[in-house]
């Protein structure tokens, strides 16, 4: 009986080191939840009118700012006054990406029938800074001017109803 005692007592002993082990040598890990997400790049740009600026608070998101430009507009302005640069309209644009976009700003000749004045524009690009710092990158207001390419032949233009068109493009991103 002894032996059978001390048997069992040799193998409750046993198990009790194997448990505490099995104990000791058990981890926790944390536990996990991985969030994935995308943000669809943006960028915008519009005009306004000379004289017209997009309000501060039409930066803060895409939609106002679409609401607060125009991708067209129409001035009229003083033939004569061509001699020196005249404001045609203001540019503004929003970008979320991580790269800068640039925009090229030309002009066609003011043009009455076969009559034709040669306009500079100035400035011929603006950029649209990156965005950073859970910020877009704005460009405000760039005043956009037009002004006769040769001194002295708006002055001296036929009578007659002129147009031109100033354009701004991107031509890539």
């Amino acid at each position: 009986m002894k032996k059978t005692i001390a048997i069992l007592l040799v193998l409750v002993i046993g198990m009790v080191g194997v448990w505490a082990a099995d104990a000791l040598a058990t981890t926790v890990e944390d536990a996990k939840i991985t969030v994935n997400t995308t943000v669809a790049a943006e960028a915008s740009f519009g005009l306004t009118d000379a004289e017209t600026d997009v309000a501060e608070a039409d930066f803060a998101t895409k939609a106002l700012f679409d609401a607060a430009v125009a991708d067209t507009i129409t001035t009229s302005i003083d033939m004569l006054d061509l001699v020196g640069n005249v404001e045609v309209g203001r540019l503004s644009g929003i970008n979320n990406t991580a790269t800068a976009i640039t925009l090229y700003v030309s002009t066609t000749s003011l043009i009455s029938g076969s009559n034709e004045v040669e306009l500079t524009v100035s400035p011929v690009s603006a950029t649209i800074p990156a965005a950073a710092n859970s910020a877009f990158g704005t460009l405000k207001n760039e005043k956009i001017y037009v002004a006769e390419k040769t001194a002295g032949k708006a002055a001296l233009a036929p009578a007659g109803s002129y147009s031109a068109t100033v354009t701004i493009n991107v031509t890539a991103i």
